[in-house]
């Protein structure tokens, strides 16, 4: 059995969290993404205008999200850009939890 030091197992895992969290923000800055994020921001303006959450905004993420963006929103202007951004910080810091859990 191969024993590899612990060291070296958490620099990788820094590389790769901190390599999906520059790609996530390549395609935020350069590739925008007109389905998922347009859709997040749509709910997000239905969701302010008073509409309700399952009855007249049809939720494809969920109630979290629309939550945590429009409490966001009142902090920084909200964009395709920056939804996209937060969005991808959230999916790398959501893989430090999972090396965290494995490990």
């Amino acid at each position: 059995m191969i024993k590899i030091n612990e060291t070296v197992i958490y620099f990788f895992s820094f590389i790769i969290i901190l390599s999906s969290f520059y790609l996530g923000y390549q395609h935020s800055v350069y590739n925008q993404d007109y389905h998922h994020s347009f859709f997040i921001l749509k709910s997000l303006i239905e969701y302010e205008k008073g509409l309700k959450l399952f009855d007249d905004i049809i939720l494809q993420y969920g109630p979290g999200q629309l939550i945590f963006f429009n409490f966001l929103g009142k902090f920084i202007n909200l964009n395709l850009v920056s939804i996209s951004l937060f969005t991808s910080f959230f999916y790398s810091i959501n893989l430090l939890v999972l090396f965290r859990i494995f490990h």
